[in-house]
């Protein structure tokens, strides 16, 4: 009998797909940002999910927070929903064309093609584009189409990685050298640049795009983050957000 050429079935999508419907509008004129100032200083922190549209975890770390109504003590708190477009084309039952529409959104984050918009995602992430500048730290949810192993991805600037050392989970953290097929938001402008300037930016890779174990790691993470920070105190954050370790 001669061996299958048929492409193996997609892992089953167990993490339900969030109603975005009040999310996606947003409280500033960019839709899907959601931004929120304390009036005290300290830092100006950004969290960012749904760069691919069949990543949700990160979406539903945001609607959690937004939610729950925590806002930040400290500096501003930035929240955007990204590839809203990829986001509306999700089936679970066919999840892989909904990473995106013309492009992957995670790699256009550079001057020459956000100043070309000859695709949705390079449009979208134009106006994004001041809400990136304007962030010193920056958390990005994402997930993985296979693996289950939560990964925190730093980048090579020493204060990345020891951001992510201090946050604790997950414990595998991969300090790579950007993505060749073009930049990451992680990657953009100040986040870019070596040494230490001030920021932080991290990418969370939260397991299986549809295991809802993901959902949990990105509101960990989130909540360690925002505390790190110093954006809000831990007591301001449920409890039950943090995953022991």
């Amino acid at each position: 009998m001669p061996p299958s050429t048929s492409a193996p079935a997609p892992r089953p999508f167990l993490l339900a797909c969030p109603d975005l419907s009040a999310e996606r509008v947003g409280n500033t004129d960019t839709p899907g940002i959601w931004h929120f100032d304390s009036g005290a200083p300290g830092k100006r922190v950004m969290l960012s999910a749904l760069i691919h549209g069949n990543e949700l975890c990160g979406a539903w770390a945001l609607k959690d927070l937004l939610a729950a109504g925590l806002r930040p003590r400290r500096g501003t708190l930035t929240l955007a929903f990204c590839n809203l477009a990829a986001f509306d084309r999700f089936d679970a039952r066919n999840y892989a064309p909904a990473r995106f529409v013309d492009e992957d959104m995670n790699r256009v984050w550079s001057d020459d093609k956000l100043t070309a918009p000859i695709t949705q995602e390079r449009r979208r992430a134009a106006e994004l584009r001041p809400w990136v500048e304007q962030a010193d730290w920056l958390l990005d949810f994402h997930s993985m189409s296979n693996s289950d192993v939560p990964l925190q991805l730093t980048g090579l600037e020493q204060r990345n990685i020891d951001l992510a050392l201090a946050l604790g989970n997950p414990a595998t953290i991969i300090a790579d050298a950007g993505h060749a097929a073009g930049v990451r938001m992680r990657d953009f402008g100040r986040f870019g640049e070596a040494g230490d300037n001030g920021t932080r930016s991290l990418l969370i890779e939260c397991g299986f795009h549809g295991a809802p174990e993901a959902r949990g790691v990105a509101v960990d993470q989130m909540a360690r983050f925002l505390v790190q920070a110093g954006t809000v105190d831990r007591s301001d954050i449920p409890a039950n957000w943090f995953a022991p370790g």
